[in-house]
């Protein structure tokens, strides 16, 4: 394994460069990385980023918003977080495997006296409450998981800019996202740096990678990763998307996550589809909308259509006839 060293602090190059050493580093051999951002929101790939945020807080604070390469929800980034990268061959076809590379994470803690767990799809938790999300996006034979880690982050600003829809509060059980979250630190009895934890986390890789070194980023790399920076991380329309008119919306909150569906309808037929959400998904939804497409709005028609399909594809572990009765109603 190699541990890729980045000490930049901006979001959009970090982003880049996780989406370049997935797809462009040599693929005999597997990263990891550490890397902080500077106050920031990161929206999963399938969110509809203007229902996800808080614009007037965020524009206020001068919070970069960004989109990113794996499903999921939306998470709050400041120096108070760390986030951690593995990127690896893809172990094959199917199931996210989201616990086994956070085990690291709960050695780590367990070191220093906090008991943490694995819990619902991808969540860390102390207490029951949340202190690291995990997402994943494959490319090809190749996986990259990611997860945060809220060490001493700001909790009030994390509440304050994502806006999170009443059925997802009501179907975890909260009063807010603040109720559900904590910091690490506030099981330490006192703040512990980042730093430090980064280099305990980078100890405990070390130990289970007997043969990890550095890879040092080459000028050729990092010219490669800021014209990727520029060609679709900064670009707006990648981060808050284009809105074409649709006249009917339909939503359900499955166990797997919240799909929203976007149709346009005309003359009984779909002209318009666009799929939002905080679901999981291997394959490019857009791949999946384009084939529903210019289909009537008939039951069996779709259901034809999807049964040609690899459904768990584009959204993972959601039943097939619970997507049918989300598009036809």
């Amino acid at each position: 394994m190699f541990y890729i060293h980045n000490p930049s602090r901006n979001p959009y190059f970090n982003l880049a460069l996780e989406e370049y050493a997935l797809r462009y580093l040599p693929q005999d051999r597997s990263y990891f990385m550490l890397w902080q951002n500077d106050p920031a929101i990161i929206i999963g790939a399938s969110q509809n980023t203007l229902e996800e945020i808080n614009p007037v807080f965020v524009r206020r604070h001068g919070i970069h918003v960004v989109r990113r390469r794996s499903g999921g929800g939306a998470v709050y980034h400041d120096q108070g977080n760390l986030n951690f990268s593995f990127i690896t061959d893809r172990a094959g076809r199917g199931a996210f495997d989201f616990q086994k590379f956070t085990v690291p994470v709960i050695r780590t803690l367990h070191k220093l006296g906090i008991s943490s767990a694995f819990s619902n799809r991808n969540d860390l938790v102390i207490e029951a409450r949340k202190f690291s999300g995990n997402a994943q996006y494959v490319s090809k034979d190749r996986l990259l998981h990611h997860g945060t880690l809220l060490v001493h982050s700001n909790l009030d600003h994390l509440q304050s800019a994502l806006t999170v829809s009443k059925d997802k509060i009501q179907a975890k059980g909260i009063r807010s996202v603040r109720s559900r979250v904590t910091n690490i630190s506030d099981h330490l009895g006192e703040q512990i740096p980042v730093d430090q934890l980064k280099n305990l986390l980078l100890a405990a890789i070390a130990e289970e990678e007997k043969d990890m070194t550095e890879y040092r980023l080459t000028a050729g790399d990092l010219t490669a990763v800021h014209r990727l920076m520029h060609e679709r991380y900064l670009r707006r329309d990648w981060n808050f998307g284009s809105y074409s008119r649709f006249n009917v919306r339909r939503s359900h909150r499955f166990a797997a996550g919240k799909v929203d569906a976007r149709i346009g309808v005309a003359g009984g037929r779909i002209e318009r589809l666009k799929f939002y959400g905080d679901f999981f998904a291997h394959g490019d939804l857009g791949e999946f909308e384009r084939r529903l497409t210019g289909l009537r709005r008939d039951r069996s028609e779709i259901k034809d259509v999807l049964d040609t399909l690899d459904v768990d594809h584009y959204f993972h572990r959601i039943e097939k006839e619970g997507l049918l009765d989300l598009i036809v109603w």
